[in-house]
């Protein structure tokens, strides 16, 4: 069986997306530290490096050759951390997909989603920033293509998530809106692959904000 492995090239990302997939691999992991206990290069010291980075982007817009190449170098020294990491966030997982994902890390070679996929283990549900929104925080699992999130007001006698309002998000963490502020809904959450089956999870229950 082949294994997906975390990606260390950052080639194709762009000067102006780079700062968000770094930000993306900082949440990665802080927020997983019983995955990533010891990773070489400290979150902190590369959260400094891409404010540094962001920095000199800024100048480099409007700037002189010497402001690119300060830009260019920002970048080298952040993909350098973020290619350390990377390497060790690869081995540290060994050939567990979803904690590879977990990182914030891009893997390489992933296989199209195949079979039926089994129901999210959990699902967390806060509020949003705003009124009538949640933040979803849905289980990885493994060779998921995405996600469906159903919601359905409690006072709705629908006992099957499949018949509720569905909402589908690529990554496994995202915010939905336009709920009513005051009522309680029922969420459910199933992976998404190539079989027309799905499995949804326990629903839980929140009153939107």
């Amino acid at each position: 069986m082949k294994i997906q492995h975390i990606k260390i090239d950052f080639a194709e990302i762009k000067d102006a997306e780079l700062s968000e997939f770094t930000q993306g691999v900082e949440t990665g992991l802080t927020d997983n530290p019983v995955i990533f206990p010891a990773p070489p290069v400290a979150v902190a010291t590369i959260t400094t490096q891409r404010q540094d980075f962001e920095n000199k982007l800024v100048k480099a817009l409007n700037g002189n050759t010497a402001d690119t190449a300060a830009k260019n170098a920002a970048r080298v020294t952040l993909e350098t951390s973020l290619k350390s990491d990377g390497r060790y966030a690869d081995t540290a997982t060994g050939s567990n997909v979803a904690n590879k994902l977990l990182s914030g890390y891009k893997l390489s070679d992933l296989p199209n989603p195949v079979g039926e996929l089994l129901a999210p283990d959990f699902m967390k549900v806060t509020d949003g920033n705003n009124a009538g929104e949640f933040d979803v925080d849905i289980a990885v699992v493994d060779k998921a293509d995405g996600y469906l999130a159903a919601f359905a007001p409690e006072s709705s006698t629908e006992p099957n998530p499949a018949n509720w309002t569905i909402r589908w998000t690529k990554k496994h963490r995202a915010t939905f809106t336009g709920f009513a502020s005051g009522t309680r809904y029922r969420i459910a959450a199933a992976a998404v692959g190539a079989s027309s089956i799905v499995n949804f999870s326990n629903p839980v229950s929140r009153i939107a904000q």
